[in-house]
C-alpha cells in the first residue's frame, strides 16, 4: 500500500480503494473520496451511514478483515505530500470538490493558504534593459 500524509491525516491507496488511518480506532478504514469543501480538505465515505450496522465504518466483514490486516502489517511512515486526487482543473491545478463547495476566488485563496502552496499562474516580470544598479529600489 502506498501512503501519503497531509496535515495530521495519513491516507493509503491500495488498488482503487482509498484508506484513512483512524487513530481513535487504531485501524485503517475505507473512504470514498478526498475533496475540498471550500474551507478545508475533507474525506467522504458511505461506510458510516448506519450507526447500528455491525460493520459500521467498514461496510462488510471482508473490508473489516482487510483493514485489520493492513493495520497490522503496514508501517505508518508516509511522505509529506497532498494525497491522490482524481479531479478537475481549477485555475492552475487539479482539485476534487464536494457537492456544495464554491469555486470562486475567495475559496481559491483559502485553498492556497490551507495547502501552504503558491499559485502556479504566470507572473508578470518587468522587461527592462537597465542594469541592476540603475533600477529604482
Amino acid at each position: 500500500m502506498e501512503l501519503r500524509k497531509f496535515k495530521d491525516n495519513i491516507y493509503g491507496k491500495l488498488g482503487n480503494q482509498l484508506f484513512l488511518w483512524d487513530s481513535t480506532w487504531e485501524l485503517f478504514r475505507p473512504i470514498d473520496t478526498i475533496a475540498w469543501d471550500g474551507y478545508k480538505i475533507v474525506t467522504t465515505d458511505s461506510f458510516r451511514n448506519d450507526i447500528f450496522d455491525p460493520y459500521y465504518g467498514f461496510g462488510s466483514v471482508e473490508m473489516k478483515e482487510k483493514c485489520i490486516e493492513l493495520s497490522e502489517n503496514i508501517d505508518l511512515e508516509a511522505r509529506e505530500i497532498l494525497p491522490w486526487i482524481d479531479s478537475e482543473w481549477w485555475r492552475d491545478r487539479k482539485c476534487t470538490f464536494t457537492e456544495c463547495a464554491p469555486k470562486d476566488s475567495s475559496s481559491w485563496i483559502r485553498y492556497i493558504k490551507y495547502t501552504n502552496s503558491k499559485a502556479k499562474t504566470l507572473r508578470v516580470h518587468r522587461q527592462t534593459r537597465a542594469t541592476k544598479r540603475l533600477l529604482p529600489n
